[in-house]
């Protein structure tokens, strides 16, 4: 994750309360988009191979440039083109303004927001990214092998597939 350096909603630490927010560190919200007659979730646009970039119409050419020729996988989802935030909910919880994007991992964890579209939006996006995705230099290293572990948590996660117990030790 990539902190934005806002606070966390109210009530976060609480096991009663709920507020959707589209910050680094939690899950991507849940909010109902328009797709013709058609609902679809936010949470149903998480690409489950790669990283998801949720854009607004507005600005999504710009962010299309910045994905462009990228050796790991980010989709751009436009909200605002053929997904319409008919009830202003998605706007209210991304977080950021028109120009800004929210990043998602395939487990559905907000991994960045930029709540303004920086003067170079490629050159930001591949520094979160080898910031993301960083793993120890190697000869030959793809940053979609680090993806690969997401992915599958992600994946294991969807389909609620059974994952091998850990066990901690409690030491005083």
């Amino acid at each position: 994750m990539v902190p934005d350096g806002t606070p966390p909603p109210p009530g976060h630490l609480s096991a009663t309360e709920w507020w959707p927010t589209a910050r680094p560190g939690h899950h991507v919200p849940h909010v109902w988009l328009a797709r013709g007659s058609e609902r679809v979730s936010t949470s149903d646009l998480v690409s489950p191979t790669g990283l998801t970039l949720f854009v607004d119409a507005s600005s999504s050419a710009l962010w299309q440039d910045a994905v462009a020729g990228r050796p790991d996988r980010v989709t751009v989802v436009t909200v605002g083109d053929a997904l319409v935030d008919d009830t202003g909910e998605w706007a209210n919880v991304r977080g950021t303004r028109p120009t800004g994007a929210v990043l998602v991992r395939p487990d559905r964890h907000v991994a960045w927001r930029v709540a303004v579209a920086p003067a170079d939006p490629a050159a930001e996006l591949q520094a979160v990214l080898d910031r993301l995705l960083r793993t120890p230099p190697a000869t030959g290293w793809n940053p979609a092998d680090s993806l690969a572990g997401i992915t599958e948590a992600g994946e294991a996660l969807r389909v609620t597939a059974a994952r091998a117990p850990q066990l901690f030790t409690v030491t005083d």
